[in-house]
């Protein structure tokens, strides 16, 4: 099995959660992950993963619960990746943690385009590390379930208390 530098995969799940000291991405960018994923793209295919999409949490998205969602982009004229490709950069979107499963999986099997969950009109926000502000592409807002808003809720009261918020 390749090893992915600088982050070694352990043998068994680890018990504690990450923290700021054992987390070897914590005070990262958004483009210095997007470096690594691309420095190690080989290696990710050969342990059968991909990195054409990816989720940052940052200082910002603890403090308003948002995350960083960054794609890959393609040159203009390739529209279909095999992920075989070159690759020009990336574009990362600020969107609600309660949102970004949804966005990520439809990135990652090509069911919709970044450009449909983004606000095009205001573009990427430079104070921001670049990011578009998130839209999404269905109209009025989905109503959250009580149970699920509680449990998130004492989640991330856990992780104060905890020290990993």
């Amino acid at each position: 099995m390749a090893s992915i530098p600088p982050i070694s995969i352990p043998e068994s799940v680890p018990t504690s959660a990450l923290t700021s000291a054992t987390n070897a991405f914590a005070s990262k960018s958004p483009n210095d992950v997007y470096l690594f994923l691309e420095e190690n793209r080989e290696k990710f295919k050969g342990l059968d993963l991909t990195a054409w999409n990816w989720i940052v949490i940052d200082e910002k998205g603890f403090e308003t619960e948002t995350c960083l969602l960054g794609s890959r982009v393609l040159p203009d004229d390739e529209e279909d990746g095999d992920g075989n490709g070159e690759v020009v950069g990336y574009k990362i979107c600020r969107i609600p943690w309660t949102r970004a499963w949804l966005m990520l999986a439809n990135l990652d099997i090509a069911n919709m385009g970044f450009e449909e969950w983004v606000d095009e009109k205001r573009g990427p926000v430079d104070e921001d590390f670049g990011a578009w502000a998130w839209v999404g592409p269905f109209d009025g807002a989905e109503k959250e379930d009580e149970e699920v808003l509680a449990k998130r809720g004492e989640a991330v009261r856990q992780g104060v208390e905890g020290g990993y918020i």
